[in-house]
């Protein structure tokens, strides 16, 4: 008797405190049936066997090749239909005239009663992404689609982007492709001087970047997805003109006239305007039968301008004859005196010699707009 009163004491103590509990913490009550319900719908949403993690497989395919998907179902879905679903939605099968709007992309089969496989054709970037196997509203199985891309180069950056002489250079060559590609650099016919260049991962440093160092460089990206990319830069220094004048006397035209040969070589990059001037005036070939100018372009940076001037008389021969070469470094003129101690000593010379007489001019570097005038000579 006095253990059946104590109980009915301690039972009605704790529904008191209960109830009273609840008027001042209601969510405590309701704290564990929510989470029971919301476990269950949890369940619901995101099913899978058994409550174990979804099995999830990485698939890689090249561009432009095929992806294939296995989805074998667990035996309480043997005998039921399995759908693919990919980052854009369902898949449908398309080989019998699905409503797909590529045709033959995507085929499904039914190996057996519990397996399911999809083959996507001709995949490409866009289909990179997640898929589902699933029945009804439960995930069976997903999949991770990466596309293999051979590598492509979309930019060489040189700087500075007006290269001077003696000055360093950089050149970043930036490639894409998955996996991500392996940039190197190259001189074609050239073995890349340790001294002075060095290559650095996907970067070129030219330390001292002159006329003599090799102008032609190779990108070259890999990444084992053939093709490999590969892309040539040509890097040229800017160079103010340097003029450089080579004259002789013929005797020996056909029209028994002589004829004064008067070659102008110019190194310059770029090269904006170059002329020949008689006695501070333009010669221009057209205004008379008397001048013929002859342009060549050597290299790069060297062109030569060649001019002829042929008359019956030796004493219109004489003059100032000057070459100008312009860019928007410097302006240089370059001139020579012919008289007739000049052409007294050009005749003098036998055809199958040479006579060396060297005045050559070698600009000093100048700032930009500036205008170098000087006795340039070669007796060839």
């Amino acid at each position: 008797m006095y253990i059946h009163t104590r109980l009915l004491y301690t039972y009605f103590t704790m529904t008191t405190f209960l109830f009273q509990l609840s008027r001042q913490h209601p969510s405590l009550l309701l704290s564990s049936s929510s989470s029971k319900q919301q476990q269950h719908e949890n369940d619901y949403d995101n099913p899978s066997e058994d409550g174990n993690e979804i099995d999830s497989e990485n698939i890689s395919a090249n561009s432009g090749q095929s992806a294939k998907f296995v989805c074998d179902l667990p035996e309480k879905y043997s005998g039921k239909r399995a759908d693919f679903y990919g980052p854009y939605g369902r898949l449908i099968d398309d080989s019998n005239g699905g409503d797909s709007w590529l045709p033959n992309r995507y085929v499904t089969e039914r190996t057996y009663a519990w397996t399911y496989t999809i083959n996507i054709n001709e995949v490409t970037e866009d289909d990179v992404g997640e898929y589902l196997c699933k029945v009804g509203e439960h995930v069976i199985r997903k999949f991770n689609l990466t596309v293999l891309t051979p590598p492509k180069i979309f930019d060489i950056n040189i700087e500075p982007k007006d290269v001077l002489e003696g000055q360093q250079v950089i050149l970043r060559c930036q490639a894409q492709g998955v996996p991500s590609p392996t940039v190197m650099w190259h001189i074609p016919r050239r073995s890349i001087d340790q001294r002075n260049i060095i290559a650095y991962k996907h970067q070129l440093l030219i330390r001292n970047f002159t006329r003599l160092t090799p102008n032609d460089f190779e990108c070259i990206a890999d990444n084992s997805i053939p093709p490999r990319d590969t892309k040539t830069v040509k890097l040229l220094p800017t160079i103010s003109p340097e003029i450089n004048i080579q004259y002789y006397l013929s005797q020996t035209t056909r029209q028994g006239v002589p004829s004064l040969f008067l070659n102008c070589t110019i190194v310059a990059n770029p090269l904006l305007h170059a002329r020949w001037k008689k006695n501070r005036q333009d010669i221009h070939q057209q205004q008379s039968n008397t001048f013929k100018i002859h342009r060549k372009i050597v290299n790069d940076i060297q062109s030569n301008i060649l001019l002829i001037v042929k008359s019956d008389n030796v004493s219109d021969l004489y003059g100032i004859y000057e070459c100008e070469a312009e860019n928007y470094l410097k302006t240089t003129k370059s001139f020579i005196i012919i008289d007739e101690t000049i052409l007294i000593n050009l005749t003098n010379v036998q055809p199958t010699k040479y006579q060396n007489n060297r005045h050559i001019y070698h600009p000093s570097s100048s700032s930009s707009g500036s205008t170098t005038e000087s006795y340039v000579a070669q007796c060839i």
